[in-house]
């Protein structure tokens, strides 16, 4: 089994896309040894070259023009042809917080935006879906053009996007959604951990979710993630305090207890670990910083084996 890296995008809260757009991103011949995964939506689109993506489920090849649409915590990896190089650019975003309430929740809920099914083919030629790409293309021309009220237009090319998504991915069966592939055996828990992480979480039950042992859930929460299930939680649980922090007008207290910590002591104990500064000197720091957003890693080795930049 190859090498896998977790790679954790806290997206902008007002607006939770970003895009890596221009003329930087070129993937090379050399093969990485590590796959990586995300926590949301990547959407891809192949300028020049061409090449393979590779996942667990498979390997696909993808040409100049190519759309690649990988659901949250599908691992993967992008390689060029023989000799050559080919150039990409590509955006993420999260459904559930790009759509939140119940108006698409029926949409952002759908299991296949979280996991791939063996069926379905990840490389789409524009050709063959030209409403899908259209709405690909158009969130593209946007990121580079940023007119007024640009993200207005991405939002409504992204619900389009998710119900032609929708219609195009195979539906996954009940092997496929405990598969080990999706994220391998931890899925569950990560899953849970995102939806949950204002609840009570405890190791053992998080490992019944997977159903393997506490001791064998550490080690491959670890192994998977680049760090601990402890940590994790407390990584998930800081952030959403911060997009709190930003939005939200309730006493520090009510947003730690929140976020899942039993006290307000352990609450900051644990952010001024992870900021060095308290929740409400990072606030005043961060006041204006409505599109809060920082691209990390929970383990950043080997990121120069996917682009050449």
């Amino acid at each position: 089994m190859n090498a896998l890296q977790y790679r954790h995008y806290n997206l902008p809260i007002e607006f939770p896309v970003i895009a890596f757009i221009g003329s930087n991103w070129t993937v090379t011949e050399e093969a990485p040894a590590v796959y990586h995964f995300h926590n949301c939506m990547e959407i891809g689109r192949c300028n020049t070259g061409s090449g393979t993506v590779h996942t667990f489920l498979g390997s696909f090849p993808y040409h100049e023009g190519d759309l690649l649409i990988l659901p949250g915590y599908t691992a993967h990896t992008l390689q060029s042809e023989k000799g050559t190089q080919s150039r990409w650019e590509f955006f993420y975003f999260d459904p559930g917080r790009l759509f939140p309430g119940h108006y698409a929740a029926e949409l952002t809920e759908d299991s296949r935006l979280f996991a791939m099914s063996e069926s379905f083919c990840p490389v789409i030629a524009s050709l063959s879906n030209p409403l899908l790409a259209d709405s690909i293309h158009s969130c593209f021309r946007e990121f580079h053009e940023k007119q007024v009220r640009y993200r207005d237009l991405i939002r409504g090319d992204l619900l389009v996007f998710l119900v032609q998504f929708l219609r195009l991915a195979p539906a996954l069966t009940l092997e496929e959604m405990h598969s080990s592939h999706k994220v391998l055996t931890v899925f569950p828990a990560i899953q849970h951990i995102s939806s949950c992480y204002g609840d009570k979480l405890d190791i053992p039950a998080l490992a019944e979710m997977c159903h393997i042992s506490p001791t064998h859930f550490r080690r491959l929460f670890h192994a998977v993630m680049g760090t601990g299930p402890l940590e994790y939680i407390n990584h998930t649980r800081i952030h959403a305090a911060c997009r709190q922090l930003l939005t939200d007008h309730a006493p520090v207290g009510e947003i730690a207890k929140n976020c899942g910590f039993a006290t307000l002591s352990s609450f900051n104990r644990t952010f001024r670990q992870l900021f060095s500064a308290s929740p409400s000197q990072w606030k005043k720091e961060h006041a204006q910083a409505r599109d809060y957003n920082s691209i990390l890693s929970l383990d950043t080795e080997g990121t120069s084996e996917i682009f050449s930049l």
